[in-house]
């Protein structure tokens, strides 16, 4: 089979017209708050991710939020609130090395006065 450029084009057009509608799906779950389906429709977003992690940290959900923390902050690194949620997170299970792994990777590239001070209160303890 032949591939020419026209059917390339073709072919990548139908794949971005399909990738923006469902970019777009998710847009609408997030604006309605159902961030859940947003991450079910839409996994590759850190935005959607972050946002996960941070309603399953508000119910006290640790175990729940450290995966979507995990992928946010593995897809957007230099997303520091994303890396202080996840080892707030970790420290919630019980996975204090971690935590202090990942704040001071957040505090080596941005030092932020928030990391610090997470760090600090895990080493007090």
């Amino acid at each position: 089979m032949k591939i020419t450029i026209l059917s390339f084009l073709v072919g990548s057009q139908i794949f971005f017209t399909a990738f923006n509608l469902v970019n777009l799906w998710a847009e609408v779950q997030y604006a309605r708050g159902n961030v859940l389906a947003a991450v079910t429709i839409h996994p590759w977003s850190w935005r959607y991710q972050f946002k996960a992690g941070a309603l399953f940290l508000r119910a006290g959900r640790h175990d729940l939020a450290v995966e979507p923390l995990t992928v946010a902050w593995k897809l957007f690194p230099g997303y520091w609130d994303a890396g202080n949620n996840l080892a707030v997170a970790l420290v919630g299970v019980g996975k204090k090395q971690e935590a202090v792994s990942v704040l001071r990777e957040i505090i080596h590239y941005w030092p932020h006065e928030m990391a610090m001070r997470n760090l600090e209160r895990i080493n007090a303890n």
